[in-house]
């Protein structure tokens, strides 16, 4: 890669300010990785056994609340909550079936904990994978380049500065 450097001293300058930026954005985003990679290791603990729970109801209503949660800018579910309303469920049925509408209950809440869990879990793996390239990008291709031209302005300022000493002389 051919970096376009200012000449003279004020290039070294520039080098030196853009080097220091990179490896600042590539610390950053190993930081971020980190974090990214830790919230994926959580969501998939919390939500292995919700993620295997469905179930299905018709003609009774139901509410969700999904909160958001952020790790250094990456938005996702964080927590969800659902209420079922009464309609369309039978009252006054038998024990058993109290038992299964308590049932049913609880699998419509695990069911959108672990879509809210799954959703979070694929915005954080795609943020990861990203943040993960950016961070490869940075380290393999702009800090060795940046490295190499500042070594080069660096020789040539050395020769520029020896030519004027044997001139002065």
């Amino acid at each position: 890669m051919r970096l376009r450097v200012p000449p003279g001293r004020q290039g070294r300058l520039w080098l030196s300010a853009r080097l220091g930026v990179a490896a600042r954005g590539a610390e950053l985003l190993e930081q971020k990785r980190w974090a990214l990679m830790t919230e994926v290791r959580a969501v998939m603990l919390a939500g292995e056994r919700q993620l295997e729970l469905s179930v299905h109801n018709r003609g009774c209503a139901a509410e969700v609340k999904v909160s958001r949660g952020s790790v250094m800018g990456v938005v996702f579910p964080d927590h969800a909550t659902t209420t079922a309303s009464e309609g369309g469920l039978l009252l006054g049925g038998s024990a058993a079936f109290d038992r299964a509408v308590d049932a049913w209950r609880s699998a419509l809440a695990l069911g959108v904990q672990a879509a809210a869990a799954e959703r979070a879990h694929a915005e954080v793996s795609r943020e990861f994978a990203l943040t993960a390239r950016r961070e490869r990008v940075i380290e393999r291709v702009w800090l060795p380049a940046l490295s190499a031209a500042l070594r080069d302005l660096d020789l040539r300022l050395d020769e520029m500065e020896r030519q004027d000493a044997i001139r002065a002389r």
